[in-house]
């Protein structure tokens, strides 16, 4: 049995890195020997991992394992006392926009030996930035699910799960919820995600005389997304989105911006639609057909990263 460390810096209580986490730890660790080792974390977050693999907090002790599997590009790396003949980079992120928006620069650590792309945008943007080689594609891992028959409804029920940060387009939902009052569309509105920021508190004041209702957080995001009618992501970029995979496996059409790496998710009038940047394409009478969505098949499985380990 292939043995494993997969590695992050810090593990937050939400976030599209450990959804990758938690889901890669729970399908993959039947089928190798996994542990999981961080640096810091949410204590809830690690007890939930607990229940599928061994969680080692880092403290520059000596670590070995046939692969080490980098979950993030931020923060330190245990490289300098793990022994792995594999030293994989996991890359989520549009590089090119992460250079654009936040002057980030991607060193690869003096071990790295493979880097993985969660999609073929991800690849093109980061071969293209830093030079270097994707050895190979493998799309996000989802959790099990059986999504619930869908339920009708007079009232258009729409769900979000976001970080609440300006780069998830929380400016441009404030703007979708002022077009749907003035097409006099009866809504719901669910937000789940964290936002601890000044920011995010200053943001979620200006939703209050809408039917918005920030949730927090929840565990069963499919189960919640399976109630609505769409999944709403306006972000200014995405890598590939969990939530959007998440809510074609719940067989919930999407609302999304026209961010490039959303054409390998979404098309549009199919299963889904894309809107543009400043929502200019806006059209309540289509947006209120909603699609039909047949079930949906994941991009990657666990062979394939059986494959490369």
């Amino acid at each position: 049995m292939k043995s494993v460390i997969l590695y992050t810096h810090k593990l937050n209580k939400f976030g599209g890195i450990e959804t990758f986490i938690f889901n890669f730890c729970k399908r993959m660790a039947p089928l190798i020997d996994l542990r999981f080792v961080f640096y810091s974390g949410d204590q809830e977050a690690i007890i939930r991992l607990s229940d599928y693999c061994s969680c080692i907090r880092y403290e520059q002790q000596k670590l070995e394992a046939e692969t080490v599997i980098l979950a993030s590009a931020w923060g330190n790396s245990p490289e300098s006392t793990c022994t792995a003949k594999k030293f994989i980079q996991m890359v989520h992120a549009d590089y090119d926009a992460y250079i654009r928006n936040w002057n980030f620069t991607y060193k690869p650590g003096i071990k790295t030996t493979h880097h993985i792309a969660v999609g073929q945008h991800v690849k093109t943007s980061f071969e293209s930035i830093t030079g270097l080689t994707i050895d190979k594609v493998i799309y996000n891992l989802l959790d099990t699910y059986c999504p619930e028959p869908k339920t009708e409804s007079n009232i258009l029920r729409l769900i979000t799960l976001s970080r609440i940060a300006r780069e998830k387009g929380f400016e441009r939902m404030l703007k979708f919820c002022q077009l749907l009052s003035k097409h006099k569309v009866a809504y719901t509105w669910d937000v789940w995600g964290s936002g601890g920021t000044g920011w995010a508190q200053r943001t979620i004041s200006t939703f209050s005389n809408y039917p918005i209702k920030f949730r927090g957080i929840t565990y069963e995001p499919q189960k919640e997304i399976n109630k609505a009618d769409y999944l709403v992501q306006l972000s200014d970029t995405e890598g590939m989105p969990y939530c959007i995979q998440e809510a074609l496996q719940a067989l919930t059409p999407v609302i999304t911006t026209n961010y490039p790496s959303v054409h390998e998710l979404v098309k549009d009038g199919e299963n889904g639609y894309i809107l543009d940047m400043e929502l200019s394409n806006f059209d309540i009478e289509k947006l209120q057909k909603i699609p039909k969505l047949q079930e949906y098949k994941e991009k990657s499985t666990e062979a394939d990263w059986l494959e490369i380990l």
